[in-house]
């Protein structure tokens, strides 16, 4: 999975800190949640954003 999302943000010149920290909000979600990523919802994911931003 994260090879195919490092492929596709190098190829719309996207620099590696940025695949860096999708890598790391994505390993946060996780931990949050307990659980990988293929398991998350669009709620679940719009839910911890909601949580990030009003800290």
């Amino acid at each position: 999975m994260f090879d195919q999302v490092y492929q596709n943000m190098t190829l719309s010149g996207k620099s590696s800190s940025t695949f860096q920290n999708y890598i790391r909000t994505i390993t946060s979600i996780s931990l949050y949640f307990k659980k990988i990523p293929f398991e998350f919802s669009d709620v679940q994911i719009n839910d911890y954003l909601l949580l990030l931003k009003e800290k």
